[in-house]
């Protein structure tokens, strides 16, 4: 396999994930109402997460949540792993006063990213595991028990508020159709000002494509 074919494979679903976040994001008014399992698997952020926690039986909730939030993440950490000094070329990029702050995780990451991978496994925590080599089964095992432990933590939250998360729910169920237009709106405007700035999620992702493809080529 080559090196593009596999860098396509390990990026190809990040982007397709975000763009449904977008779409969950969008629509969630509707969704939260008619369908909150297909909300949290288009977007698992923790606002939905807590949203249709009341709405759907434990397991399936449960199921589809772990799903959604760990399927990216060894594709993350492979991309760091594999393609270490561009990621961190990237990461740099990203991270406001980068200087300072890839230089305090280059000293800090290896002692205490584990906490950091539980805690919170998002896309630069998870190429940085890759980019300093943390031990596969480490990554595996840290991301699996902290992504169980946010499910079950938002599940007990949303439990204590669910009157109201009911009344969000409600208001969403009497007032569907404006609700929906103004969250597709803001994801749009939202988008467009992501995409004027060369930033956003999606757009951080092409550009770490387009890093990686270009290292390739130098390489090559």
């Amino acid at each position: 396999m080559s090196s593009r074919v596999r860098l396509w494979l390990l990026l190809g679903p990040v982007a397709v994930a975000i763009a449904a976040g977008y779409l969950g994001a969008a629509l969630h008014p509707t969704l939260a109402v008619e369908r909150p399992l297909v909300l949290i698997t288009l977007n698992a952020r923790n606002y939905h997460l807590a949203l249709v926690a009341g709405q759907v039986a434990f397991a399936a909730y449960f199921v589809v949540a772990f799903v959604r939030l760990v399927t990216l993440d060894p594709l993350l950490y492979l991309v760091g792993r594999w393609y270490g000094p561009s990621g961190r070329q990237w990461i740099e990029k990203q991270v406001e006063g980068s200087d300072r702050i890839v230089g305090w995780l280059d000293r800090w990451f290896p002692k205490v990213g584990w906490a950091i991978v539980f805690a919170a496994p998002n896309t630069i925590v998870c190429l940085l595991a890759g980019v300093t080599r943390m031990r596969p089964l480490v990554f595996a095992v840290l991301n699996v028990t902290g992504t169980i432990a946010r499910i079950l933590l938002i599940w007990l939250l949303a439990q204590q508020f669910d009157s109201q998360l009911d009344s969000v729910l409600d208001f969403f169920n009497r007032y569907q159709m404006p609700a929906t237009i103004v969250a597709v709106v803001l994801v749009m405007i939202q988008v467009g000002i992501s995409a004027r700035r060369g930033g956003g999620e999606l757009g951080d992702v092409v550009e770490l494509e387009r890093q990686l493809e270009h290292d390739l080529e130098q390489t090559e």
